[in-house]
C-alpha cells in the first residue's frame, strides 16, 4: 500500500547553507543531519518527492532537495531552479529496511532566494496494510525524571505531564516495529534508557519496549504485537535507568499494520491552548510547540492523491456548558475536508464515515474555530489517510464505485457544514 507523508514547516531556507529537516511534519531546518533522522520500521521504498516553494529561487540560482537515508544522499532528488517554484523525482524509489535513517536535505547553489518549502513523500511497504509512524523528541531525554511524549511528529518535546501529549487513533490494527535511535550513547553501564509506546497511559503485557543501554545508540522490539482500535490514547514513555551520564535526542519509527487495506494514520497534538474566540489553524503533523495563528498558510502542508476520513478527536476537558469547539481538516487554504463538533458536555468526537479526496501539490492544515467562547483547552487527534476506495465500498449505502463513493462522502461532509 502506498503512504503518503505530509511534509512543510514555516521556517526560512537558508541561501547559503546546507540544512536538513525531518521526513515528516517538519521544524526549523538545522545543520545537523542527526537531529532529525527517523528510522524507517519496516521494509519498502520511498519514491515520489514533490517539493513547492513560496517563490522562486532566482534566476542562476537553485535549491537542491535529497533524501537522505543512513547520512548519505540518494539518488531521489528535486532540483528547483531559476523562476520555478516546485519540482518533483515521481520516477526513483529508494529501497529502506528496518533501522534505516531518512532525512530530508536542503543545498542552495548560487544563493537563491530565502524561501519557504513544503514537501512530500509516498511510503510503499513491502507487505499489504504496512505503513510507518516516525517520531521523536524535540528537546534532550531527562537524566532523572519520566517524561512523555507523542509517538508521532519531527519533534514532540517530552513533558513530566503524560495527559499534554496524548495522540489518538483513528482506526484498528496492530503497532509493532518499534525502533530507536539515541543522538549519543547514555553514558557508562549500566546507564540507560527505556522507550515504551503506551496504550491508554497504560504499559500493558504487549506495549512496545526499547531499552538503550550505555555504549549503544539503537534498540528495537521487534517481539511485541499491540493491539489499537478507534479512540486509544497512545504516548511514549521515555524513562532514565541509573541516572544516565547523557541526555541524548532520540528519534523512533514504528509500524502501523491497518485491518483496512490502504489506510495509514496521521497523530497530532499541540502544547499550545486553543483560542477561544478567533478561528485558528495549526499543522496536522509537526512540532507541538507551534502557536495557533490566524495566518492559515503558514500552517499549511504538502500533500499527495489520497483518502482522507475518520477524523478523532480529544479535548483536555469539555467546552463548558452551552460551547463548542469545531474542528476541520481543510486543504487549498478554503475547502473542509472532514469536520469534527465537540460541545459540552463532551470531550471526544470522531467524523463517522465522512472522506473526501486530496490532489497531487493541494496544501492541508488543521482548523479550530469556538462557538460561544469556550473553556480553553488542548487537542489532541488523529485521522486516516487511505489510499484505495475499497473497504469504504460498503459502508457507504452499498455503493461501490469509487467516483460515487467520492460523491456521496462531498454530499455528507456538506449536511455535516450545514450543521457546524
Amino acid at each position: 500500500m502506498e503512504q503518503v507523508i505530509l511534509g512543510g514547516y514555516y521556517d526560512l531556507l537558508s541561501p547559503a547553507d546546507v540544512e536538513y529537516n525531518s521526513v515528516v511534519g517538519g521544524m526549523s531546518w538545522r545543520a545537523t543531519e542527526t537531529d532529525y533522522a527517523k528510522p524507517v520500521s519496516t521494509d519498502g521504498y520511498i519514491k515520489s518527492l514533490r517539493v513547492v516553494l513560496s517563490g522562486a529561487p532566482g534566476v542562476g540560482t537553485h535549491y537542491d532537495f535529497t533524501l537522505m537515508l543512513n547520512g548519505a544522499p540518494t539518488a531521489l532528488t528535486v532540483e528547483i531552479a531559476d523562476l520555478d517554484v516546485d519540482g518533483s523525482d515521481m520516477i526513483t524509489s529508494i529501497d529502506v529496511t528496518g533501522a534505516d535513517l531518512i532525512s530530508l536535505k536542503s543545498s542552495p547553489d548560487s544563493t537563491p532566494n530565502a524561501v519557504y518549502a513544503k514537501w512530500s513523500f509516498i511510503f510503499e511497504g513491502d507487505t499489504p496494510n504496512e505503513s510507518i509512524i516516525l517520531g521523536g523528541s524535540w528537546a534532550p531525554l531527562h537524566d532523572t525524571n519520566t517524561e512523555y511524549s507523542g509517538p508521532m511528529g519531527a519533534y514532540i518535546a517530552p513533558t513530566g505531564t503524560e495527559n499534554v501529549k496524548r495522540q489518538v487513533m483513528p482506526t484498528a490494527g496492530v503497532l509493532k516495529n518499534f525502533y530507536v535511535s539515541l543522538s549519543a550513547d547514555p553514558g557508562t553501564a549500566p546507564d540507560a534508557y527505556r522507550l515504551t509506546v503506551r496504550l491508554n497511559k497504560t504499559t500493558v503485557a504487549q506495549s512496545l519496549i526499547v531499552t538503550i543501554v550505555a555504549n549503544d545508540k539503537t534498540g528495537s522490539d521487534l517481539a511485541h504485537n499491540l493491539v489499537v482500535t478507534a479512540g486509544d490514547i497512545l504516548t511514549v514513555m521515555c524513562e532514565p535507568l541509573n541516572t544516565p551520564l547523557v541526555e541524548p535526542f532520540a528519534q523512533w519509527g514504528m509500524t502501523f499494520v491497518a485491518d483496512i487495506d490502504g489506510e495509514s494514520v496521521v497523530l497530532g497534538n499541540h502544547g499550545i491552548t486553543l483560542d477561544v474566540i478567533n478561528t485558528e489553524y495549526n499543522y496536522l503533523v509537526g512540532f507541538d510547540g507551534d502557536d495557533w495563528i490566524a495566518n492559515e498558510a503558514q500552517r499549511s502542508q504538502l500533500a499527495q492523491s489520497c483518502w482522507v476520513t475518520k477524523l478523532h478527536i480529544l479535548l483536555s476537558g469539555t467546552p463548558g456548558a452551552g460551547n463548542r469547539y469545531d474542528f476541520r481538516i481543510r486543504k487549498s487554504l478554503a475547502d473542509t475536508l472532514v469536520t469534527v463538533r465537540v460541545s459540552d458536555p463532551a470531550t471526544t468526537g470522531d467524523s463517522g464515515i465522512l472522506i473526501d479526496t486530496l490532489a497531487l501539490d493541494e496544501y492541508v492544515d488543521f482548523e479550530a474555530d469556538p462557538g460561544s467562547t469556550p473553556d480553553t483547552r488542548f487537542v489532541y487527534w488523529g485521522f486516516v489517510l487511505s489510499d484505495r476506495a475499497y473497504g469504504w465500498s460498503g459502508k457507504i449505502s452499498g455503493v461501490t464505485d469509487p467516483a460515487e463513493i467520492a460523491g456521496v462522502a462531498k454530499a455528507n461532509i456538506a449536511a455535516v457544514k450545514g450543521v457546524v
